[in-house]
């Protein structure tokens, strides 16, 4: 017995199918519109379930892997050690430098500005807790 499948040279969703029975919608001039697979389902809804429109789509995502092809992205000619940036004014990621930040302990505005007298000590929170400080024992102890 073989398995027949109704069909359409339309792109809409049949307007019943029985549970269990599919459809195909083939899409006018076979557009990638159309192609898209149905079944029926208990209650008498119409799910769609797949079909070439689905495959197409996958084809174009396997294809446009690269991020300048996205929509939100604008990195026509990225360059080494760039990073993306979202640009709230332009809605899109953009690729720059990365920040100028911190870049060595005695930089931070929280610590000693520098480390003279400093040589095989530990850094603990200050007695306040709003900063950070060079200590030469720990606990003024032995452990």
């Amino acid at each position: 017995m073989a398995i027949r499948i109704k069909r359409s040279s339309g792109n809409a969703a049949p307007s019943s199918l029985a549970a269990g029975q599919m459809a195909y919608a083939e899409g006018t001039g076979g557009t990638a519109e159309g192609g898209a697979l149905f079944i029926g389902e208990i209650g008498g809804n119409v799910a769609e379930i797949g079909g070439r429109k689905y495959v197409d789509k996958v084809t174009n995502l396997e294809n446009n892997r690269d991020l300048t092809n996205l929509s939100d992205v604008d990195a026509a000619s990225p360059s080494n050690g760039q990073v993306l940036t979202w640009n709230n004014s332009t809605g899109q990621w953009e690729a720059q430098a990365p920040g100028s930040g911190v870049t060595t302990f005695i930089a931070l505005n929280d610590s000693p500005a520098n480390y003279t007298g400093a040589a095989l000590s530990w850094v603990r929170v200050n007695a306040a807790g709003n900063g950070l400080e060079f200590v030469q024992d720990l606990d003024d102890g032995t452990f």
